[in-house]
């Protein structure tokens, strides 16, 4: 009788707490782009709602202005949260910010949303600083190939940023501009389309409905999927390859593969306030432990605003400015003969790697028009002052200068592509080898274009 009791004052005691359990109920909070409509984004939003397959809640925000910004979208939120909520549901809101009006996402209230999309629009507190992605909670990135609002970069540079972020999943969809996002709303600029509005809806509503659903890894092998992620794993070789490559550029100057016998020690700088700095860092190479020890710099640029203000700036390097030993001054100090690539040959070989990271369906664009970085046909010709090497859709030019340390003062390089042919100039100091307690002496001085964006320069003219 008393274990009878028991069981009946169990069943008592659960059954309140499973009879306040609610039914959850999927909705969707859209948050249009700056001058857009939130019905622009009517029949994307129900076509998700459909592939999602519940009956899910849709509400999209409104603004004075037309103009998104956090605070109204933060109140919106939470009144669509507790009219879910009246109707005896438990919400499971997913946010949906395009362009603009989801730059303001990550600062949220957590509590009245469940995922995050970011459609055509990167991770920013607000208008005028970058944030941290204050949120443990599932992030959707998603944007275009042919976005010229947002970068397919951009989209890439937020999945570095977050990757060790378990749940933020970056997709780059191929052939998708910025405002098929929004419709096919147009702006007054002419904007390039691959795919049609219908196509590129059907691959957005598809993503973020199985996002939604909990399903983003079932259509990871979905081939439009394949190519997001070749595109994204790319870019993020890129920027790992911008972290090390004056590293690299001193085993290529010197002609060796490893540092078996010869140590070489970076020094980085990546902020402004640092180039001071970097003006004043000489190249030197000595013994420390017994072993040769190569000192090299690197400085990175990004654009041409002075100061550190993130929202001005590009947020990969454009170029990328390398303090090296020549290989006059360290042969001189090994007693043996080190020859290696030149600052031309040096930028040829960062276009090499960033075209051995493009994807197979990028490199087949890029030969159907005329262009192969790695076609024998490359020639090269060296006067007194400059090198030139040219191949089928590009030519690297570099200008040899004798201004010292104060090369480091001005920008000299340029990557532009002019009638379908990608340009590069650079300029190169290297001083004579002397006595070797001078360390204005002895040194190599190689501006290169930063891997990141030569990957970029690549992709964008495959496309073109």
């Amino acid at each position: 009788m008393i274990k009878s009791l028991s069981i009946l004052t169990i069943v008592l005691i659960a059954f309140p707490i499973f009879a306040n359990e609610k039914p959850v109920k999927r909705a969707i909070f859209m948050i249009p782009g700056a001058l857009v409509e939130p019905l622009d984004y009517k029949e994307l939003v129900e076509q998700i709602g459909n592939k999602v397959g519940a009956d899910i809640a849709i509400r999209y925000a409104e603004f004075l202005g037309d103009f998104p910004n956090l605070g109204s979208s933060s109140d919106q939120l939470e009144t669509f949260f507790n009219d879910i909520e009246a109707e005896g549901f438990q919400p499971s809101i997913t946010v949906i910010g395009h362009s603009l009006g989801g730059l303001g996402l990550s600062d949220l209230p957590k509590a009245y949303y469940e995922k995050i999309v970011l459609m055509a629009s990167y991770v920013q507190a607000d208008w005028i600083k970058y944030a941290n992605l204050n949120t443990n909670k599932p992030v959707l990135s998603i944007g275009g190939s042919l976005d010229t609002q947002t970068y397919a970069q951009r989209i890439a540079f937020d999945a570095n940023r977050f990757k060790e972020k378990q749940n933020f999943f970056p997709v780059i969809l191929d052939d998708v501009s910025h405002f098929q996002f929004a419709g096919g709303h147009k702006s007054d600029k002419v904007y390039p389309q691959g795919l049609s509005d219908e196509d590129a809806r059907a691959l957005i509503s598809g993503t973020i409905s199985a996002f939604i659903k909990g399903d983003i890894n079932i259509i990871r092998s979905e081939p439009y999927m394949l190519r997001s992620r070749e595109l994204v794993d790319g870019y993020l070789s890129s920027f790992d390859a911008d972290q090390t490559i004056c590293y690299e550029a001193q085993l290529g100057h010197l002609g060796i593969e490893d540092t078996k016998d010869i140590g070489i020690q970076l020094t980085s700088y990546d902020k402004k306030r640092d180039y001071p700095r970097f003006i004043l860092d000489k190249s030197y190479i000595n013994l420390t432990d017994g072993k040769p020890q190569i000192g090299v710099y690197q400085y990175s640029e990004f654009g041409v605003t002075p100061i550190d203000v993130p929202v001005l700036q590009s947020v990969t390097p454009e170029l990328i400015a390398c303090k090296l030993r020549s290989s006059q001054a360290v042969s001189a100090f090994m007693g043996r003969e080190y020859k290696g690539r030149s600052c031309a040959e040096e930028n040829l070989e960062v276009l090499k790697n960033a075209y051995q990271r493009l994807p197979f369906f990028r490199t087949e664009r890029l030969s159907k028009k005329g262009f192969s970085i790695l076609d024998e046909t490359i020639s090269g010709t060296v006067s007194d002052d400059k090198e030139l090497i040219e191949g089928a859709g590009f030519r690297i030019t570099d200008t040899f200068k004798s201004r010292g340390d104060q090369w480091a003062l001005g920008s000299y390089f340029s990557a532009k592509t002019v009638d379908g042919v990608l340009n590069i100039e650079t300029f190169s100091v290297t001083t004579p080898s002397g006595n070797p307690d001078n360390k204005f002496l002895g040194a190599h001085y190689c501006k290169v274009l930063a891997p990141s964006r030569a990957f970029q320069i690549l992709d964008e003219l495959s496309r073109n």
